[in-house]
């Protein structure tokens, strides 16, 4: 990508991708408040799942800037969420649940992020 401006086509495909990953993700949690108990393992399973996908389109797609803003900063930056786990996390501090904030801040802030690089390096080898 050059120094030059966004094009607003790109930019508008990431807003859109962006509300469909973030209308899936709230599709998802309403789903598991009827079948578990708290919604924090489907936020961590979308941070996950969105890491993975990122790893995989991130390279393939460098070439395709269309497809590229509406799926990687789009699609899958509105489906993961940190600031979703960020509160799960708080919310498990505030009932004393210690290593299940553990569990999400690490899984998020270290699992997260290396799921995404061995993948995209697989990708890409």
């Amino acid at each position: 990508m050059t120094d030059a401006a966004l094009p607003i086509s790109e930019l508008l495909l990431a807003g859109l991708g962006g509300g469909l990953g973030a209308a899936l993700r709230v599709w998802l949690r309403s789903l598991a408040v009827h079948r578990m108990h708290g919604t924090w393992r489907v936020t961590l399973g979308v941070n996950v799942l969105g890491s993975i996908l990122i790893g995989l389109m991130a390279a393939p797609l460098v070439d395709a800037p269309m497809a590229r803003a509406l799926l990687v900063p789009g699609v899958l930056g509105g489906f993961t969420t940190f600031s979703g786990c960020a509160l799960d996390a708080l919310i498990a501090v505030d009932e004393h649940r210690w290593w299940r904030a553990a569990t999400i801040v690490l899984a998020t802030l270290v699992g997260c992020p290396l799921l995404c690089l061995m993948v995209l390096r697989g990708v890409a080898s």
